[in-house]
């Protein structure tokens, strides 16, 4: 009788087992079948992305003199204080001002550049363009061929012109601190 108990058992446990495995079979035959047809019946579909490039430029007016100077082009300025005004314009967030010196022939034709000098940045309030102004005075010693170039992004170094208030310290390699102030010269 044990025997007949014993094989009881084992049929039972066997049929259970036999059981789960098929289901567990129809399971996976259902997920391969559902994600078969959903690998062939999807859409995909999305919006147009557009990737804009930012443009930064800025107005250079010369408030002594009451003219405006083209960004980006080289110019011929007599010695003197020159009133500066750039104002951002554009559709980036910031920006900066670089003022590159050339070295000039007798003959007036430009050699190469001379000296780079990066204004403090000009930074848009949020969702306003054109916002930020800079204002300095820039000194030179002798007639000076430069161009004031707009460059998106930050400027990392210390500038070498900012406005009057803000509080920039340039300290130079020997330790000596210098505040940067509204007022650039230009090495002559």
């Amino acid at each position: 009788m044990a025997n007949v108990h014993d094989m009881q058992k084992a049929d039972q446990y066997f049929s259970h087992k036999l059981t789960i495995s098929v289901l567990l079979i129809l399971l996976c035959m259902t997920c391969m079948v559902s994600s078969t047809v959903a690998w062939y019946t999807a859409d995909v579909t999305g919006g147009s992305n557009r990737i804009l490039a930012a443009n930064f430029d800025f107005e250079i007016e010369d408030l002594t003199h009451h003219t405006e100077i083209q960004s980006n082009v080289p110019v011929r300025l007599a010695a003197g204080a020159y009133q500066i005004r750039l104002t951002m314009s554009g559709d980036a967030s910031c920006g900066f001002g670089r003022i590159i010196t050339y070295d000039v022939n007798t003959m007036g034709e430009v050699l190469g550049e001379k000296e780079t000098y990066c204004t403090a940045p000009l930074v848009a309030a949020e969702g306003e363009a054109d916002s930020e102004v800079l204002e300095f005075t820039l000194v030179l010693p002798k007639a000076t061929t430069l161009t004031l170039v707009p460059v998106w992004g930050t400027y990392t170094g210390v500038p070498h012109v900012a406005e009057e208030d803000d509080h920039y310290i340039h300290t130079a390699s020997d330790g000596v601190a210098t505040p940067i102030g509204g007022t650039l010269t230009v090495s002559p």
